[in-house]
């Protein structure tokens, strides 16, 4: 089922929680809100159950206004952050629940229940109480109530922040195999881009209750369109370096900063009096026929992977070091910047100057 909000703007008295947001959501994709906390993530979520109403705006599941339809009118499916289990009722009654509520046979919901219980692997733990279940089991159990009434709209609040990180790696695999095995339209709401990147099929950032940008999440991360969504998606973090137009030409392969001026073949872009030069970890191409150099400050190892922390342009960044590159620490390095992760912005207004 695609999904078209229009418009959307959402208030609790002065503040503004969603502010004319404007989107459409693929039919049988996965979807992820992706934003700090905050920033209207959530609301979004309880407008489009109906749990809450829009301000302004509409709301289309297909070609069907539902922005008036009560919760239970929507074929809507809700897995929470703390899973919201009965915690009286078994695992197989649990995820029956729905249906009871339907009035459908208590064979009839078994069986379907049963069923969904084995597409979520918690098929041998059905006569367990939530009590005696781990998180992640718990996790499942949620999923397959949520799925037992045959939604056309999955939605997913934050689902796998009570869980460790080995534990958040395993259910966001689980819940990728789950949504491409059923084909439910599912929005996934956190604030974990390293999340979002790994289990969507396509990503919407928001910030203070505007819709910033969407799109795959590769293409996000090459070519951000402002300086927010630079900052927030990659791990590590990318390199800012602030930057005033009277400071020392440098360039990459593609453009170069000349005399106050972004160069890019034969077009020149003034630029503002402040911006910042912003380089992804891994776009330094070090050697010795580099244009550019930097004081090497610290080398550190993690694991697979090594990084120089060096001073460039007046501000210390992080670099990837490749393979058997020896960098040592106090060593002056010479290097290029690659086209790709290497971004300029005004620093006022965030906007991406190239």
């Amino acid at each position: 089922m695609k999904v078209t909000l229009q418009n959307i703007t959402k208030k609790f008295g002065s503040t503004i929680a969603v502010n004319d947001f404007t989107a459409t959501l693929n039919d049988g994709h996965l979807i992820c809100l992706l934003g700090p906390s905050g920033c209207g993530k959530s609301t979004i979520l309880n407008l489009l159950c109906g749990i809450i109403k829009v301000t302004q705006g509409r709301i289309f599941f297909d070609d069907k206004d539902v922005t008036d339809l009560p919760p239970d009118e929507r074929g809507i499916g809700m897995v929470f952050q703390n899973y919201a289990l009965y915690p009286h009722l078994t695992v197989l009654e649990n995820i029956a629940f729905p249906l009871e509520v339907q009035k459908i046979s208590k064979k009839i919901r078994n069986e379907k229940a049963l069923e969904i219980a084995k597409l979520v692997h918690v098929e041998n733990l059905v006569t367990r109480y939530p009590a005696e279940l781990s998180g992640g089991q718990q996790q499942r159990v949620a999923i397959a109530r949520a799925l037992i009434k045959n939604p056309k709209l999955l939605l997913m609040d934050e689902p796998l922040s009570n869980l460790d990180a080995r534990l958040r790696l395993e259910m966001r695999e689980e819940i990728r195999r789950i949504q491409k095995e059923t084909g439910v339209t599912t929005i996934f709401v956190t604030h974990d881009q390293e999340e979002a990147m790994a289990i969507s099929d396509s990503i919407l950032i928001m910030k203070d209750g505007l819709f910033v940008q969407s799109g795959l999440s590769q293409d996000l991360y090459n070519n951000p369109s402002c300086k927010f969504v630079a900052d927030f998606l990659g791990n590590p973090p990318i390199n800012e370096i602030p930057l005033k137009n009277t400071c020392e030409d440098f360039q990459n392969d593609g453009w170069k900063v000349e005399k106050g001026y972004i160069c890019a073949g034969t077009k020149k872009t003034a630029l503002p009096e402040e911006y910042s030069l912003a380089v992804r970890a891994e776009a330094f191409d070090f050697g010795a026929d580099g244009l550019m150099s930097a004081d090497v400050k610290s080398v550190v190892e993690m694991g697979k992977e090594k990084f120089a922390y060096m001073q460039m342009l007046g501000s210390t960044v992080r670099a990837y070091v490749y393979g058997d590159q020896e960098i040592r620490a106090g060593q002056k390095i010479r290097f290029n910047l690659k086209k790709r992760g290497v971004f300029i912005f005004n620093t006022k207004t965030g906007e991406r100057l190239m």
